[in-house]
């Protein structure tokens, strides 16, 4: 690891370029060597370009540099995230679909690194593109195997747009000749890479301008001096201070080196640390490159999410490679320093070593920070503040994000840690002698483990399957286990096998409450330690719970009362999935699983009333029991349905004759046992649920820029379920209801609903308080309806998954309702309508209101009426001949309707053509409660329910 980064900067700098100052790079910056072009030519005068702009303009150039950071994440998470990184996000207990995309591409990067790490491959191609696609794409079958060699080592999806963009990257390099000093000069004076884009840009600009420069000035990489160049090109009067230059920028002062350095001071270009080590790199790399090097260095760019034209051909691993190898440089380094007995070096690296993973070399590789080249304490500093940027980033909502980043690395290692630990400590747990806490679990843990250790004895972990030779000796140990279990009446199971093992390597007693609490407690701990995922303890360190100091039973607690719908079906959307890939099993068969399925889950939510009624009759915790219980009305569920005049929902209370019906379905059908228990696996085809979710991610860079606006607008977070719930909210606003009133319409018929909420719609619109009550019942009861649907009545992934992106909707709608934005059901001649109302107040007595809609028979209309001083102006547009002639109609009864309610009827044009986004005009919206807009509104939906239905009449 060298040690040359300097971050001072010329004093003479701000004196001499007072009139103008090129725009630099971060890396520039860092270098701090800054030569002034006395040439006579400005090649660039973007300084300029922030004079006279107002406040608004610069705030909404901000926001648009916001969004173009989201779409960078956007794009990122659909060419780079290859399946395995998303089955990892998974396991990691994180929900992609679920997360704020900068979280995701985070989490991504230290997945993609850790995989580097491990030399992890997966070889394969995606269910979009296979090998003889790709023979065809790529000209032939060895250049294909070879394209996907290379994605795959960089952990890559082999997808049609990946394998193309590899390809047009090699195709280009092939044209790519030996590289000219005219080149070289070219890239080093504008700062280019020796990646394919810049060289071929280079090579073909052209630039072939490699003559020396007679005179002018050049920059040493040192504090405040600029040196005047001697005429004629001589040199050798500046070679003391070249060898300073060379040295400064941590390169062995030799003949190469100040040759290198003597060649940019001939050609004009500032000799600086950054340009230097630029040259450098370009005097290795290889051109043309081999094919191999090609191809691996463009895979390594779309890693990273860049364009394939960004391979480097000086360094062809993508970042995620680099930084796996810089880990493992620090850990010989520190070898050296020990055996060196450099004791500052030795502190310093081992303080490096504790604060740096993988994850932060990404980090740090990403901002432009030179690792390899800079100092050891600018490398410690460096490190400390990305951690209080990483603390920034994950809890910069809780009061001390500092503290809060450091309990979820202590405890993502800790539970790490405690499945590998000696099982023995169940048995304390269940003694009382180990504190009721993970941390408490740890230590006990660690001591016992410590204990083994020295004694040099084999032990049985808590949540790992011991090796073979520990589990003879743990056989022999316990030789008789079963006969006291048979003496003991109890069935030998390996739990109770399990509980007899650790009552015995704690000398405790072998009794049926021993054993008992034992379970108990193994079972608690394991079931904890699983749902503690990296994921599951960042939310809950976000929500203010100390993972490691709670005590266990209110982590239980906290993990039944925080398993949110989503999550729920996820799991059922997998499941059912997976049984659809079983091709061996019947219909029948397959209605037993999900009625199986179905029972589990109630008897989750019943709160153990159904076991616990089980255990008050004496009855025996059989499946069969449990089954015998839900159809005796143990168990009930709740049926919701929308009603078929307004849309609105009703509720209505449903038996458990579906599930059991399906139950026995399978029965008759010969479902076994043996298959029951089999119904919770994997399908034949494992990982292919999480292929599917994978492509789903990769729709989010067809969002368009407005749909983000509206999540910002709505302060929603910008995750993958967001965009796409905003995306069928905005541009198909009727199919949410649509689908809800289509999902009412297939519940059974022996529901006899009960009246929940009001009938019409417009009904809610009296002032703003009440309207966002009002919707905001609309909407949680639509949710409701939602859920139960979900695990009631579908039967297919596709239901499930159609059924999640209606209930994200509902959210986004809520949310938007909270700005005055509705999309209300309105029941048109029978026809289901959303109706997208906008409300923009303008003061006591001015506003505006928007309304758009889509229908079958009028195509899209969009109206704007403005109201101020009692006096109504306004347009309406639809973008079919049918809709025009019906607003002409609805323009005569709102005339009317006006007069009725006190107002003057100013201007109403009535135009066809284009219609646009019915959206929020920011720049007029105000927070004045207005009741007159939620009358106008309401007046407005009336006129169009009853002229639309006269028109279709």
């Amino acid at each position: 690891m060298k040690i040359t980064f300097d971050n001072t900067t010329s004093q003479n700098v701000d004196r001499v370029t007072t009139a103008y100052r090129a725009e630099r790079s971060a890396e520039r910056e860092r270098a701090g060597g800054f030569a002034l072009d006395i040439s006579g030519t400005v090649r660039d005068n973007t300084a300029y370009g922030v004079h006279g702009r107002t406040a608004e303009e610069v705030m909404q150039e901000a926001r648009s540099k916001d969004l173009d950071v989201l779409r960078d994440y956007m794009t990122v998470m659909s060419n780079s995230m290859s399946e395995e990184d998303f089955a990892q996000l998974q396991k990691e207990g994180c929900r992609p679909g679920d997360m704020d995309i900068e979280t995701v591409v985070t989490i991504v990067d230290k997945i993609k690194a850790e995989m580097a790490k491990a030399g992890v491959q997966v070889i394969g191609y995606t269910d979009d593109l296979d090998s003889e696609m790709l023979a065809e794409i790529a000209g032939s079958e060895a250049y294909a195997q070879a394209i996907v060699k290379a994605l795959t080592a960089a952990d890559v999806p082999v997808t049609r747009k990946n394998a193309e963009q590899v390809l047009q990257t090699a195709e280009k390099a092939d044209m790519l000749s030996e590289m000219s000093e005219g080149t070289a000069k070219y890239m080093v004076d504008n700062g280019l890479e020796p990646t394919v884009k810049d060289i071929y840009r280079a090579e073909f600009s052209g630039a072939a301008d490699a003559n020396r420069q007679g005179k002018g000035y050049f920059a040493e990489d040192l504090p405040g001096y600029y040196a005047k160049k001697a005429d004629g090109g001589d040199i050798e009067a500046l070679q003391e201070q070249i060898q300073r230059a060379v040295a400064q920028a941590g390169l062995p002062v030799n003949e190469k080196t100040m040759a290198n350095a003597g060649w940019l001071v001939e050609k004009g270009v500032p000799l600086t640390t950054e340009n230097l080590l630029r040259l450098e790199r370009l005097k290795q790399t290889q051109v043309p490159a081999d094919r191999d090097t090609v191809l691996a260095a463009a895979a390594g760019a779309l890693a990273e999410g860049k364009d394939a034209g960004e391979a480097n051909l000086y360094d062809g691993r993508s970042i995620y490679q680099k930084a796996a190898q810089i880990d493992g440089e620090v850990d010989a380094l520190l070898d050296q320093a020990v055996e060196s007995g450099n004791v500052t070096a030795r502190r310093q690296l081992e303080e490096i070593r504790l604060r740096m993973t993988v994850e932060a070399n990404v980090k740090l590789l990403k901002s432009g920070f030179s690792i390899d080249t800079s100092k050891l304490e600018e490398l410690v500093d460096a490190l400390k503040d990305l951690e209080k940027s990483q603390a920034q980033e994950l809890f910069g909502n809780t009061k001390n994000p500092d503290a809060s980043y450091a309990l979820y690395k202590e405890t993502v290692q800790k539970v790490q840690e405690i499945p590998l630990m000696p099982a023995a400590i169940a048995g304390r747990i269940a003694g009382g002698i180990s504190p009721d806490t993970l941390n408490g679990i740890w230590q006990e843990g660690r001591g016992l483990q410590m204990a083994y250790e020295q004694a040099q004895e084999s032990y049985e972990a808590l949540m790992t399957s011991p090796r073979r030779d520990m589990g003879d000796n743990i056989k022999k140990a316990f030789r008789n286990v079963d006969d006291i279990l048979q003496d003991m009446d109890l069935g030998l199971t390996e739990e109770n096998r399990r509980a007899v093992r650790i009552l015995g390597y704690n000398s405790m007693d072998i009794t049926l409450e021993n054993i008992r609490e034992v379970k108990k407690a193994d079972y608690t701990v394991r079931s904890i330690v699983g749902k503690m995922t990296p994921g599951a303890t960042l939310k809950m360190i976000r929500d203010g719970v100390n993972p490691l100091e709670t005590e266990i039973a209110a982590l239980e607690e906290y993990f039944s009362s925080h398993e949110d719908y989503a999550g729920e079906a996820d799991k059922y959307g997998r499941y059912l999935y997976n049984l659809e890939q079983k091709r061996a099993i019947t219909p029948q068969e397959k209605e037993a699983y999900i009625g199986v399925y179905r029972l589990m889950r109630q008897i989750e939510k019943s709160d153990g009333a159904v076991i616990g009624s089980l255990v008050n009759a004496g009855a025996e915790l059989t499946f069969s029991n449990l089954l015998s219980a839900v159809r005796t009305g143990k168990v009930r569920g709740v049926d919701v349905s929308i009603d078929d005049s307004f849309g609105f929902l009703q509720s209505a209370q449903g038996s458990m004759a579906t599930i059991t019906d399906q139950i026995a379905a399978g029965y008759t059908g010969g479902l076994t046992n043996e298959l029951m228990q089999q119904s919770g696996e994997d399908g034949a085809r494992p990982g292919e649920y999480q292929k599917q979710q994978a492509e789903e991610l990769k729709q989010i860079q067809a969002v368009e820029a407005k749909v983000l606006e509206i999540l910002k607008d709505c302060n929603m977070p910008v995750t993958h379920d967001n965009l796409m719930a905003a995306f069928g909210l905005y541009k198909a606003s009727g199919s949410m209801w649509r689908k809800l009133k289509e999902a009412s319409e297939e519940q059974a018929e022996n529901q006899e609903p009960t009246e929940a909420l009001p009938g019409e719609a417009e009904e809610i619109l009296t002032d703003r308080e009440s309207a966002q009550a009002a919707y905001r019942e609309l909407t949680q009861a639509a949710q409701e309806f939602v859920e139960e649907r979900t695990f009631a009545q579908a039967m297919t992934s596709v239901d499930v998954r159609s059924l999640q992106l209606v209930h994200k909707q509902l959210s986004l709608a809520a949310q938007a309702a909270e700005n005055e934005e509705y999309h209300i059901p309105v029941m048109i001649d029978g026809e289901l309508t959303t109706l997208h109302l906008t409300l923009e107040h303008g003061g006591p007595e001015k506003g505006t209101v928007r309304v758009a809609m889509e229908n079958d028979a009028w195509g899209r209309t969009e109206s704007t009426f403005t109201i101020e001083d009692k006096r109504i102006t306004g347009y309406m547009v639809s973008d079919t001949e049918a809709g025009v002639q019906l607003l002409h109609r609805l323009s005569e009864t709102l005339i009317a309707d006006f007069a009725d309610n006190g107002w003057e009827s100013g201007r109403l044009d009535v135009v066809g053509g284009e219609t646009g986004a019915a959206g929020r005009n920011r720049e007029t919206a105000g927070s004045s409660d207005n009741q007159e807009l939620y009358r106008l509104a309401k007046t407005f939906i009336k006129a169009y329910r009853h002229t639309g239905g006269v028109q279709a009449g």
